[in-house]
C-alpha cells in the first residue's frame, strides 16, 4: 500500500537565499542576519544568524508560539533553563546544538571573549518580525515598556524579576 498525503499545500519548492554582505541589522547588542525567513519557506521555519559580542544575551525568556533550536558557530555560550526549579546550565562552543521547546523559560549569554555566532532555526518562521521591530527602536538605553509591548505581540514573555 503507497501511503497518501492528506495536506493540500503544493508541492514545497526549494529556496535558495543568499542575503549578501551588509544584510546584518542590530538587535539589542547583537547582529542579525534573516538567511530563510517565513515569507521564503511558507511559514515553515526561520533561520537567523546571530553575531553576539561578549557578555550579550537575552534575558529569560519564552516563546508562545516556536520552538527554537541553536547551533554554536564560533564563541563560548552559556544556556540556561530556567524554568522548573533549580536553572540547568550549559557551557557550549562550536559544533554544540541546543533546543528549547515552545514553552521553556530560557536564555543565554556569550561567556567568551570574543565575538561569537549562532545559527539560529525557529519552528515556524515569523519570529524575525519581531526581531526586525527591535531592530527599529531609537537608540540609546532599551525602552523595556516598548520591548515588552512588540514582544506580546509575537507571543514572547520575558521574565525579567525571578523565573518561575
Amino acid at each position: 500500500m503507497t501511503p497518501t498525503s492528506t495536506t493540500t499545500e503544493p508541492t514545497p519548492r526549494v529556496t535558495i537565499s543568499d542575503p549578501g554582505p551588509g544584510a546584518g541589522y542590530g538587535v539589542l547588542g547583537t547582529t542579525h542576519v534573516d538567511l530563510l525567513t517565513a515569507e521564503q519557506t511558507g511559514g515553515r521555519l526561520s533561520l537567523v544568524l546571530a553575531t553576539v559580542p561578549p557578555g550579550i544575551g537575552p534575558p529569560p525568556h519564552r516563546h508562545g508560539g516556536e520552538d527554537e533550536a541553536f547551533y554554536v558557530l564560533s564563541g563560548t555560550f552559556l544556556f540556561v533553563d530556567v524554568g522548573g526549579g533549580e536553572p540547568q546550565e550549559a557551557t557550549c562552543g562550536p559544533g554544540a546544538a541546543v533546543y528549547a521547546p515552545k514553552g521553556s523559560l530560557h536564555t543565554y549569554r556569550n561567556i567568551g571573549e570574543t565575538t561569537g555566532a549562532l545559527l539560529v532555526v525557529l519552528t515556524p518562521g515569523g519570529l524575525e518580525q519581531f526581531f526586525r521591530e527591535l531592530s527599529a527602536l531609537p537608540a540609546g538605553p532599551p525602552d523595556i515598556a516598548r520591548i515588552v509591548e512588540i514582544a506580546g505581540r509575537h507571543q514572547l514573555t520575558f521574565a525579567l524579576g525571578p523565573a518561575s
